[in-house]
């Protein structure tokens, strides 16, 4: 029996009690961890399952490996690890036959497996090329819409940068068209003040016109005026000297009388 795991030797450290109860049939090898791998019956007479023995705690663990008097299942997994170095030589012919059975099983068991591996590696490759199919059809699709969308992004860009540009004109035009209705404000106002001054003006040319002959008779009766003007003159000082003479007649007569009276 071969030592599973570097020990010197499992029989060296272990002793196995092989009357617990009926429990362990016998023993299989040495695993790793220090167990022991036994053959033990643990749910029922005549239901044989691999196990591991811990002799620390005396503890028997199930594996889950079936087997039987008539089964040799757990006989194929053991030898299938290499713990045997040879099979059983006291089995019955039964047994090898069962034995060469379960291997001829295990054979073709294993071409399925092969068989199946093939399967799949063809599935993966068939995967592999409806991936790349789908792939390039994506390309193909995505990369010319992904051409169209630069385009119409690009062509967006230009159209918002003329319509921005548009903007400022039509800003630049109002603000134009307001300093332009001042203007026209300014102008309509002095346009009302010169109407109004026209018409002042026109007036005074209506009165200019209707005073005219009274102005012209007016100076045809300057020199008139400048005549009186003189012969009143004239008279007023003809005036002055009468005065003065009748006021000497007066002061001579007055006398006289004065010295008739004495």
């Amino acid at each position: 029996m071969k030592e599973y795991g570097v020990v010197d030797s499992w029989t060296k450290q272990f002793t196995v009690d092989l009357n617990r109860g009926g429990e362990i049939i016998r023993v299989l090898g040495l695993q790793k961890n220090g167990n022991i791998l036994v053959e033990a019956l643990l749910s029922g007479p005549s239901r044989c399952e691999l196990s591991s023995y811990d002799p620390k705690s005396e503890q028997v663990k199930n594996l889950g490996i079936c087997g039987s008097l008539y089964d040799f299942r757990v006989d194929n997994y053991m030898e299938n690890l290499g713990l045997l170095d040879k099979p059983n030589e006291t089995v019955s012919e039964r047994r090898v036959s069962r034995k060469r059975k379960c291997r001829l099983t295990s054979d073709k068991e294993i071409c399925q497996l092969q068989e199946a591996k093939h399967l799949l590696q063809e599935a993966k490759h068939l995967l592999q090329e409806l991936q790349l199919t789908i792939l390039h059809q994506q390309e193909a699709i995505l990369l010319p819409l992904q051409e169209a969308i630069l385009h119409t992004g690009r062509a967006l860009q230009l159209q918002e940068a003329y319509l921005y540009e548009l903007e400022t004109i039509l800003q630049q035009q109002t603000e134009k068209i307001a300093t332009l209705i001042s203007q026209v404000v300014i102008m309509e106002t002095a346009e009302s003040k010169l109407v109004f001054l026209t018409q002042r003006l026109k007036g005074q040319a209506e009165v200019e016109t209707m005073l005219q002959p009274q102005t012209e008779k007016m100076t045809s009766l300057k020199p008139q005026l400048e005549k009186m003007d003189t012969t009143k003159s004239k008279l007023v000082s003809l005036i002055q000297q009468f005065r003065g003479q009748a006021g000497e007649v007066f002061s001579g007569v007055r006398d006289q009388s004065s010295t008739q009276v004495q």
